[in-house]
C-alpha cells in the first residue's frame, strides 16, 4: 500500500483553499496532518478521499490516479477507503442498526451491529433513527461506519473533537489495527502527535 500525493491544489476563485507539493505514505504508516484553521487540512483530505477535485495535481494509491484513472479503477479505489469528514453520510431516517447493516453489506463486512456499538459503549443507540441522535452520538456512529470492511486507507478529519476519553480509546485502537494488517491512516487536526509521521500544512493566503 502507497499513497501518494503530487503538487495539489485547489483554488476558490482567485483563494488557494488548499496546497500541497509533495507527500508520500506507505503500509503501515499513520500520518497527522496539523495546521491552522483555514491551512486546507479538511480541503487536502477531501481530495484524497476522491469527493474534491483537486484544480491541480496528482493522487496515486497503489499506482492508480485517483482521478484520472478509467471509472472501474476509480470505484475499486475509493471502495478501499474509508472517510469521517463534518457529513456522517449517514441516513437520517433509518435506525443506527439498518444504517451499520447498510454500510456492512456493501463493504462485505460479517461483523454484527450489535457487536459493534456494544464495543463503543452505544448499545442504546440501536434502534434509534440517526436524526432523533445528538450530534456527537451520530460522530461516533459515524466512527464506525468509516472502520468498516477494514479499509486500506482511512482518513479522519478531527476525529477527537467531542469525544470522551473511552471514545479516544476506541479510535487509537481502530487506527492501531488499521495500521497493523498494513493500511494507511491520515488524521486532521491542530496540534503533532508523538509517534505519527506529522505532515505540518501552513496556512494558505
Amino acid at each position: 500500500m502507497e499513497l501518494r500525493l503530487k503538487q495539489l491544489r485547489k483554488y476558490y476563485g482567485r483563494t488557494t483553499a488548499a496546497s500541497l507539493s509533495a507527500f508520500s505514505a506507505r503500509s503501515g504508516e499513520r500520518v497527522f496532518v496539523s495546521g491552522p484553521n483555514g491551512a486546507g487540512k479538511s480541503t487536502l483530505l477531501r481530495m484524497i478521499a476522491g469527493i474534491c477535485r483537486p484544480d491541480e495535481g496528482d493522487v496515486v494509491l497503489d499506482g492508480a490516479d485517483l482521478y484520472r484513472s478509467p471509472e472501474r479503477v476509480r470505484r475499486a479505489t475509493l471502495r478501499n477507503i474509508g472517510m469521517l469528514f463534518s457529513e456522517t453520510f449517514l441516513y437520517d431516517e433509518l435506525s443506527v442498526e439498518e444504517n451499520l447493516r447498510f454500510f456492512a453489506a456493501l463493504r462485505r463486512d460479517a461483523r454484527e451491529p450489535s457487536a459493534l456499538l456494544a464495543e463503543f459503549g452505544l448499545s442504546s443507540t440501536m434502534s434509534k433513527r440517526v436524526r432523533d441522535l445528538s450530534s456527537g452520538m451520530r460522530r461516533k456512529v459515524a466512527l464506525i461506519r468509516t472502520f468498516l470492511g477494514s479499509p486500506a486507507l482511512v482518513l479522519l478529519d478531527e476525529p477527537f473533537v467531542h469525544l470522551d476519553d473511552s471514545g479516544s480509546s476506541w479510535v487509537e485502537k481502530q487506527v492501531g489495527e488499521t495500521c497493523s494488517r498494513g493500511g494507511i491512516v491520515i488524521v486532521s487536526g491542530h496540534a503533532a502527535r508523538d509517534g505519527w509521521t506529522n505532515l505540518a500544512v501552513p496556512e494558505v493566503k
